[in-house]
């Protein structure tokens, strides 16, 4: 009855926002309804990168016996970037199934931040407030640096300091929602921006 799979603050993956990041939950959700036969179901998730997971280790699962409508979900968290595909399949007792799946791209706060830097940069292009372009500026600064200087998120990464990009990566978000206050469209480059915080503190495995 319904397939989709979303972040950790709810976006869906592909539609609400163009990607995820490594080491923050991906998670499927489904619901399944199974005509006929009264019989049980059995779920499976292939996450892609060669785990796959039954619906014993599922966070929450509830079959569609008797018609009632069943429900399942299950997260997942990718060390690597990449291009993933997500297969969810639900099997009754009787062999009927039902296979959904899509495309997720996985991205590293590095790759993140590029894609965020395009976002910023347009914004800043569009703007006619002086107050915003500002602000957006010194966004762009807390993720570039400052020239030769040794800080920007980064430069932070590139030193293998995760910790203290992540400090960058704060700045950016606070001047990037000064900018939206004043009526700049940068909704989605603060949610991309608060995944990029998430992926840099996560505590892994």
């Amino acid at each position: 009855a319904s397939f989709t799979v979303t972040n950790s603050a709810g976006q869906r993956i592909g539609i609400d926002v163009p990607f995820a990041l490594v080491r923050t939950p991906v998670r499927v959700s489904a619901t399944f309804r199974d005509p006929g036969k009264a019989d049980h179901q059995t779920a499976q998730v292939n996450w892609g990168d060669g785990i796959v997971e039954h619906q014993a280790a599922f966070s929450s699962f509830t079959d569609a016996f008797g018609g009632a409508l069943g429900s399942l979900a299950h997260a997942h968290r990718y060390a690597l970037g990449g291009q993933y595909t997500v297969a969810l399949s639900v099997s009754d007792d009787d062999g009927g199934a039902d296979d959904e799946s899509t495309s997720v791209r996985v991205l590293t706060p590095e790759q993140a931040l590029a894609e965020i830097l395009d976002l910023l940069e347009e914004a800043i292009a569009a703007a006619t407030n002086p107050a915003v372009r500002a602000a957006l500026e010194k966004a762009r600064v807390a993720l570039l640096g400052h020239g030769a200087a040794s800080d920007g998120a980064l430069r932070m990464l590139a030193e293998n300091r995760p910790d203290a990009a992540a400090g960058f990566v704060v700045q950016a978000i606070d001047w990037t929602q000064r900018a939206r206050a004043l009526g700049a469209d940068v909704d989605l480059a603060i949610v991309l921006l608060q995944q990029v915080y998430q992926s840099l503190t996560a505590a892994w495995p």
